[in-house]
């Protein structure tokens, strides 16, 4: 009689080890994740943060777009940071949100759109929009 493993067959397929998907049930709010990613980007930009910060909450793509965006240095000293007014979030399919909110900014406004994909348990945005 043939000996039978116990085990599961492996897959053995190249997403084992990859980027894991994550439910958005399982994750934090979505807007609260737009908001705090967001002003971490503009203080990137504005060169009041590191752009190492990021490396958590947005895809190699979206950091590497801010970093070749982001203004050297402190940033404008006596300039008030921006401020997240209203947000808009959808979830077209469970652990993806598309994201919209206004941002002022030294007594402008403007709009910006992200995306965030639920990924190792967390919100990562995976992209960013800022016509500014």
């Amino acid at each position: 009689m043939a000996h039978q493993s116990t085990l599961p067959p492996l897959s053995g397929g190249a997403d084992d080890f990859g980027r894991q998907p994550t439910s958005g049930k399982l994750l934090g709010d979505p807007e609260h994740a737009t908001r705090a990613i967001t002003l971490a980007v503009l203080e990137v930009l504005a060169g009041r943060r590191p752009a190492r910060q990021l490396n958590k909450w947005v895809s190699n793509a979206v950091a590497a777009r801010v970093r070749a965006q982001a203004t050297v240095g402190s940033g404008p000293v006596g300039r008030r940071p921006p401020r997240v007014g209203s947000v808009h979030c959808q979830q077209p399919i469970d652990g993806i949100v598309e994201s919209t909110l206004i941002v002022w900014e030294e007594g402008r406004c403007r709009a910006i759109a992200l995306r965030l994909e639920g990924l190792d348990g967390r919100w990562q945005c995976t992209a960013f929009e800022d016509p500014h």
